[in-house]
């Protein structure tokens, strides 16, 4: 039996950690409840995170593993940190068809995601930054990500909503707040010792 878990998030998001953890969490539950975690995602290609361009899905899969969690982008940093589970990890990307059906795609493939049913929503979102969004003048967050993750919501899956986290100022200047402790390269090291020894996954 499948644990679904279905992420969204904005197209500029760079923080792999945020991801690694939520994701280490929901991993987490689906083992102890004995079943087979199932990344869904949107599949939206990459950006350069210096010039902001868009990296097609298939060049940035060919890049070194580390470059590739360089990159920026919810969907595909989800993506890369589920494959370092597998087998024991699935993924389920749901690419939009923007030649088809237009502005409208994105749209589309988030209806569809959520129509198949997820145990957990996990939504990283970023401030809508379109030049030519009639509500700019007031802040909210990216319309794609903010549109599966109500959607969802609204379909009775629990979202867990995440933003980047604000920088601290103390006596020596400006800081980010500190790592999380633990990691989905952790859970797949003891996944790997599982399978050695024949135990249950914890």
């Amino acid at each position: 039996m499948t644990y679904r878990i279905l992420v969204t998030g904005s197209r500029g998001w760079r923080d792999p950690a945020a991801i690694r953890m939520d994701l280490d969490a929901e991993i987490q539950r689906a083992w102890d409840l004995a079943r087979r975690p199932v990344v869904v995602h949107g599949a939206c290609n990459p950006r350069d995170p210096v010039t902001g361009q868009m990296i097609p899905w298939a060049h940035a899969e060919r890049l070194p593993p580390a470059a590739q969690l360089e990159l920026a982008g919810a969907d595909w940093l989800a993506d890369r940190l589920a494959r370092q589970l597998e087998p024991a990890v699935t993924t389920e990307p749901h690419a939009a068809d923007w030649g088809r059906f237009g502005r409208a795609a994105g749209y589309r493939r988030n209806a569809t995601m959520v129509a198949r049913g997820a145990a957990a929503c996990l939504a990283f979102l970023l401030p809508c930054t379109a030049p030519d969004c009639p509500g700019r003048d007031r802040p909210h967050d990216s319309h794609g990500a903010a549109h599966c993750a109500a959607l969802a919501a609204r379909a009775g899956i629990p979202v867990r909503h995440r933003r980047p986290a604000p920088v601290k100022e103390s006596r020596h200047g400006l800081h980010a707040p500190g790592r999380h402790r633990g990691t989905i390269s952790d859970l797949g090291a003891s996944r790997r010792a599982d399978r050695r020894d024949g135990s249950r996954p914890r």
